[in-house]
């Protein structure tokens, strides 16, 4: 069985959630947002910062957590923008093209350049080394999460107001060559 991570805020739900796992004798992580302290007793608790989400996400699987809760109220932490390492500031266009679906916030237009389209999601790991390749070399990129139909990719792509998008299947791949 995988650990648990509790994301723990205040008040008494996490409280209550780590005393239930304890009693049950669970296997579980407790994780707290910098500068919002949980209620819940124990000298191990792995703190985290927003500006550096990816790296907190990667140190929970190395932890061995297969599944999380997010338990409790947390305050709107101030964002230090120094401090977003390039995987976080990789993930932040995904979280609000998600809550834009969601009408959590209003539709907004993209500050990256280049939408990289994704054909074959077997490549994802050579789409993403391309986006770092684009943002290396100073330009702003954002791959698309998954692979859905070259159709919805464009009209995404458009709706944020995209200036390029790198559109790279089989035969690109076989030539060492992507369509802009």
């Amino acid at each position: 069985m995988s650990r648990t991570a509790i994301i723990a805020g205040q008040g008494a739900l996490p409280v209550i959630l780590a005393a239930r796992l304890r009693a049950e004798g669970a296997d579980f992580l407790l994780a707290e947002l910098e500068g919002c302290p949980s209620e819940v007793a124990g000298p191990d608790k792995l703190r985290f910062r927003i500006e550096r989400l990816a790296p907190f996400l990667d140190d929970l699987l190395e932890k061995g957590v297969g599944r999380a809760v997010f338990a409790g109220a947390v305050r709107r932490p101030r964002l230090d923008p120094e401090l977003f390492d390039a995987g976080t500031a990789a993930l932040v266009p995904r979280l609000l093209a998600a809550m834009q679906e969601l009408d959590m916030i209003p539709e907004a237009s993209t500050p990256a350049d280049v939408l990289i389209t994704v054909f074959d999601t077997a490549r994802q790991g050579e789409y993403l080394k391309l986006g770092r390749e684009l943002r290396a070399a100073g330009l702003a990129a954002e791959v698309f999460p998954d692979g859905r139909k070259l159709g919805k990719q464009m009209q995404y792509a458009s709706r944020r107001g995209f200036r390029f998008a790198v559109i790279g299947g089989e035969e690109e791949f076989a030539a060492g060559c992507w369509q802009l």
